[in-house]
């Protein structure tokens, strides 16, 4: 995987494109809930967003692809995503 880091309003800029939602009131505190829909099955999952600017690390952008189906074997390739 060619992983980077990126900030949490690019990281959602990048997520949308792929059908995420974003809902920030569902999440306790600082997390925001991202969920997608994949095959008619809702996929979720939680992050902390403490500022849109926040630095996000390469495991908690690769957890986030992880658990929403935006991985390689899923057929979303790390040039797509990232916008290479």
């Amino acid at each position: 995987m060619a992983d980077k880091t990126l900030r949490y309003r690019d990281l959602l800029k990048r997520l949308k494109l792929f059908g995420v939602s974003e809902d920030a009131k569902r999440g306790k505190g600082s997390e925001r809930l991202l969920s997608r829909v994949v095959d008619g099955r809702v996929l979720s999952t939680t992050t902390k967003c403490h500022s849109e600017s926040d630095q996000k690390p390469k495991a908690v952008i690769r957890a986030i692809r992880r658990r929403l189906k935006l991985t390689a074997q899923d057929g979303v390739s790390d040039d797509e995503f990232y916008g290479c």
